[in-house]
């Protein structure tokens, strides 16, 4: 990738870029993880930057900007209109009309998710003008985006989402549309149940926002290979809500010594879909992960007071569990029903 980026810089300086140096370069971009977009970028930035031409070896720039310093726009705009595709380049550029020029630029839609989250992270650029360019961009690639790639962006975008502070509810629209697309959504349900590692239950709690992966959630409650998956679709369904993260507050602990804690803030809403108790209990507390059988013991406490023969067998199922917090629930169960 390094190679990549300082032989396009190399070309892009010239004026002679080919069309095998900005493929390497994108291809480059798709093997990197979303998650590495702030770090990314600045890591091309520091390696194309030492390649811009100075005012001693391009007299234009000390014509058009005597310090030199916003000179480079109009040549940018030059090789852009040549080859657009080094807008993914002039991207991470730390010259804000260089960003700007760059969003205006690009041809067409992402085609990795690290190209998605860059221009994502541009909604909330400090420039201004950068973010009403990546708005616009949106608006005419978003639509036209691959949903697995998509699907690959999605949680780099909901963890970034409340550090986000500049962006538009323009942008913010665009990147919520993007996650509730239905091909989306049934890209994202085969991510959630194949997917072994990673925050996958963080992601699903966060994307339950909205309906559009409602229909979904018995077949993650049952067949995803990630426990943190599985507990949160069984807990969906087995309540008949979605709950979702939205922030933190904070609780004092003690006011006379100053001492409080963050205590976290969920919203939630009803599911559109609904559940067989019966067996998702039973699916529940047959499942291999401690969590999601702690959820059909939490499940029995919230419905002991129509407790069935069936719901006692799984109860006493549940207390010669091996996990201690399970039988603990299972015996609260059991004694108070």
């Amino acid at each position: 990738m390094q190679r990549a980026v300082y032989e396009l810089a190399c070309a892009s300086r010239r004026d002679r870029v080919e069309p095998g140096q900005i493929a390497a370069y994108r291809q480059g971009l798709a093997g990197l993880t979303p998650m590495a977009v702030p770090r990314g970028g600045y890591e091309i930035r520091r390696l194309y930057e030492p390649w811009i031409p100075s005012r001693d070896e391009d007299p234009y720039l000390t014509s058009l900007w005597p310090n030199g310093r916003f000179g480079r726009a109009p040549r940018a705009r030059k090789r852009l209109a040549l080859n657009p595709d080094l807008g993914w380049l002039f991207l991470f550029h730390g010259d804000g009309y260089l960003r700007q020029a760059a969003m205006e630029a690009l041809p067409g839609p992402p085609r990795s998710a690290f190209e998605l989250a860059a221009a994502c992270y541009r909604l909330n650029d400090w420039v201004e003008n950068v973010r009403l360019a990546a708005e616009a961009y949106a608006a005419r690639a978003f639509p036209e985006t691959d949903p697995n790639v998509i699907a690959g962006a999605a949680l780099f975008l909901l963890e970034m989402e409340p550090h986000l502070q500049r962006w538009s509810a323009t942008g913010r629209a665009a990147v919520r549309h993007l996650l509730t697309r239905r091909d989306t959504a049934a890209c994202l349900a085969d991510t959630l149940q194949t997917a072994l590692t990673g925050r996958q239950g963080y992601l699903l709690q966060q994307l339950l926002r909205d309906p559009s992966l409602d229909p979904y959630l018995h077949r993650l409650a049952h067949d995803a290979a990630h426990p943190g998956v599985r507990r949160v679709a069984m807990t969906c369904l087995l309540t008949g809500q979605a709950r979702w993260l939205t922030g933190f507050r904070y609780e004092w602990i003690d006011k006379s010594m100053a001492r409080r804690k963050r205590v976290p803030v969920h919203e939630t809403r009803s599911l559109t879909v609904a559940g067989d108790l019966p067996a998702l209990l039973s699916a529940a507390v047959a499942d291999r992960s401690p969590k999601v059988r702690a959820v059909a013991a939490d499940s029995l406490i919230a419905h002991r007071k129509e407790a069935t023969s069936d719901m006692d067998r799984l109860a006493a199922r549940l207390a010669e569990d091996t996990s201690p917090s399970v039988r603990s629930r299972a015996a609260y169960y059991l004694t108070h029903r």
